[in-house]
């Protein structure tokens, strides 16, 4: 985004009228503190204020730099100490090379203001940051509640689309076939398995509610639909946990690990003759949680079934929504796996609104 000042002509010119304030009082002062002629110490305002206005254009794209949260505020003062005081020396240079070309008035006068130079320099400078800071958290609050939209958009759509895959005939189908077994063989079994299908269908409307849940949460709505699975499939899903505690408290994306492990299921597991482990690994850094959730796919025996590739776009373009980066989602495949990973940010930007 440009300098908002100078792309909106009403804020311009009330910014280049705002210059008369502090150009009079400089007038004023040299006239009556360092008896400047009247005349060069207008033509002295105006040449050092309107130098100081473009210099403080420019200074927009610092702050817009500087204004991120993942920026100690330790390096932000160093870089405004640094950015004030190559403009300060930048801009009484350009002053005395002006009024010495202009006015050859460049003498023991000029050194002797240097110090109320700098007086009336400090507030500027300060001010004019300041109403900059405003304008970027102002810019920074309003993507923010454009992203929360689109992903409250995006949020209805993934509950949608996983109702609709969750309730659809096949999976009823094979859940009530799953417990009509059991109810011959084992009644309480088959009780608990329609407690646990129940108990899914109801996680899937709670948690949609949210845009951020605990990785807890969400870990373990996935771990049911398992466990309904493993009611149709027995030995042949192996689930392994490499999770740390530390990682069950992380805020993640809702509903973000289902379209992931039902593609687990479903082209690792439905035609594998042995075994399937589903892998689930975390790891910890002190700046995000990088989770792991990996398949193995069907042997040689065989024949592996071919998607879409639109549950992974989904959760692609979820994850690039919550965290305005493409960077926290991957998956590749080999011969043997298909391995997803998913990077969560411990801090996420907030707002107040």
């Amino acid at each position: 985004m440009g300098n908002p000042i100078v792309t909106r002509g009403s804020w311009l010119i009330i910014y280049l009228f705002w210059w008369i304030l502090p150009g009079s009082i400089h007038s004023f002062v040299l006239v009556n503190a360092y008896n400047y002629e009247p005349w060069l110490a207008a033509m002295d305002s105006l040449i050092s204020f309107f130098a100081l206005a473009v210099f403080q254009l420019s200074l927009w794209w610092m702050v817009r730099f500087t204004v991120s949260d993942e920026i100690p505020i330790r390096s932000k003062i160093i870089n405004h100490l640094i950015a004030l005081s190559v403009v300060f020396v930048l801009w009484i240079g350009l002053i005395m090379l002006l009024m010495n070309v202009l006015f050859h008035q460049f003498d023991l006068d000029f050194a002797r203001t240097i110090l109320w130079r700098l007086l009336v320099f400090l507030p500027v400078y300060l001010l004019i940051i300041a109403v900059y800071y405003l304008l970027s958290y102002q810019e920074k609050l309003r993507d923010h509640q454009l992203v929360e939209s689109q992903m409250q958009a995006q949020l209805k759509e993934s509950e949608l689309v996983a109702l609709k895959s969750q309730i659809n005939p096949h999976f009823l189908f094979n859940s009530l076939n799953s417990v009509s077994g059991m109810l011959m063989l084992d009644s309480h079994k088959a009780r608990e398995m329609l407690v646990k299908i129940s108990d899914f269908f109801r996680g899937s409307l709670i948690l949609g509610k949210n845009i951020f849940i605990p990785f807890q949460d969400e870990l373990e709505h996935v771990m049911l639909y398992l466990e309904i699975e493993k009611a149709r499939f027995g030995d042949k899903i192996v689930v392994v946990s490499e999770l740390s505690q530390d990682a069950m408290s992380v805020e993640v994306p809702s509903l973000i690990l289902q379209p992931i492990v039902e593609n687990a299921v479903k082209h690792g597991v439905y035609e594998a003759v042995s075994p399937v482990k589903i892998r689930f690994r975390s790891e910890m850094s002190d700046a995000s949680m990088l989770l792991e959730i990996s398949n193995d796919l069907c042997d040689s025996a065989g024949v592996s079934r071919k998607g879409t590739g639109t549950g992974l776009n989904n959760v692609a373009l979820r994850m690039q929504t919550a965290y305005n980066s493409n960077s926290y989602f991957s998956f590749r495949k080999t011969e043997s796996q298909f391995v997803v990973k998913f990077t969560f940010p411990l801090k996420r930007e907030s707002y107040e609104t």
